[in-house]
């Protein structure tokens, strides 16, 4: 994924600012935001094993694929760096009655010294200013 010449993301939205949160939610219930979303479970669903844990999200957002993946029995550990994403988040995981361990940081930067089966960081690598570099910190993470 590639970031746009200014600042925006291939989805449109902006890295930071005001209403970011509400742009996602709203981008996510576009027929893009949720095509998106459903090749993404789409391929994992394909792709996994029934159960792999522990699981890394990174650059969860609103927590859909973290919920998604804990819904099949996953122990995830969430990281994203907006506090407001990672409240709706919360929200969201409560109504769902599944349990993600949700944390605020930076990727790569503040990715918990875990080893981890699997790294999701989709829709993420277009905000990093060094993305080769955080794919090469995240792969460290992962279990031989």
């Amino acid at each position: 994924m590639s970031c746009a010449a200014d600042g925006e993301s291939q989805s449109g939205l902006t890295q930071r600012g005001p209403g970011i949160v509400e742009d996602w939610i709203r981008y996510n219930q576009t027929a893009w935001g949720r095509l998106r979303l459903d090749l993404v479970t789409w391929q994992l669903d394909r792709w996994l094993p029934a159960r792999v844990t522990p699981v890394l999200d990174a650059g969860c957002g609103t927590g859909e694929t973290a919920i998604w993946l804990a819904k099949r029995g996953n122990w995830v550990v969430a990281m994203d760096r907006s506090e407001a994403m990672l409240a709706v988040a919360k929200r969201r995981s409560e109504e769902a009655v599944v349990e993600v361990d949700w944390r605020i940081g930076n990727i790569p930067e503040d990715i918990p010294d875990d080893d981890y089966e699997l790294i999701v960081c989709h829709n993420l690598l277009g905000y990093l200013p060094e993305p080769a570099a955080a794919c090469a910190q995240m792969a460290e993470r992962l279990k031989p």
